[in-house]
């Protein structure tokens, strides 16, 4: 009988025991948990610093952006066409546009022009108001419908 009166006293006493051995647990682990935090901050410090990380995917990032040059020059070489399609659709619209606009006064204007890459204008002025446009290109490279529409039009607002 003395067994069942003193059950809830020692009832009591285990629950104050389990309690105490969960604090007493926690206590003597936190350095546990303390290792183990900064286990994974090292972790994520080995992806994040501000040097080169030692692992992850930034690991070679010295070497994305010559990577990514070097990508974008393919690219443009690749596509090359296609700019070269675009000017010269600019360039033929601006020959159309000259062709159409060419009305310039010329009256009193004669002589030759030196141009820029050895270009030479002679513009002949012949008895009946009408004229003639002689235009030599001396460039060591051959020069862009652009090239040549500009050089003329300079020629021709002397």
């Amino acid at each position: 009988m003395d067994f069942v009166k003193n059950l809830g006293k020692e009832a009591w006493q285990w629950g104050a025991d389990i309690i105490n051995g969960i604090v007493d647990g926690i206590k003597n682990c936190i350095g546990k948990v303390g290792d183990a935090v900064k286990s994974v901050a090292d972790k994520i410090k080995s992806f994040l610093h501000f040097s080169v990380p030692d692992e992850g995917p930034l690991t070679d990032f010295e070497s994305w952006m010559p990577d990514f040059m070097k990508g974008l020059a393919d690219g443009i070489n690749k596509s090359k066409k296609y700019v070269e399609k675009a000017i010269s659709g600019v360039a033929d619209a601006m020959t159309i546009a000259m062709n159409s606009d060419f009305n310039v006064d010329m009256s009193g204007v004669t002589g030759a022009m030196a141009g820029a890459g050895g270009t030479t204008v002679v513009n002949n002025y012949n008895n009946d108001n009408s004229r003639t446009v002689n235009q030599t290109n001396n460039s060591p490279k051959s020069l862009s419908r652009l090239e040549i529409y500009r050089q003329t039009r300079n020629a021709l607002n002397v």
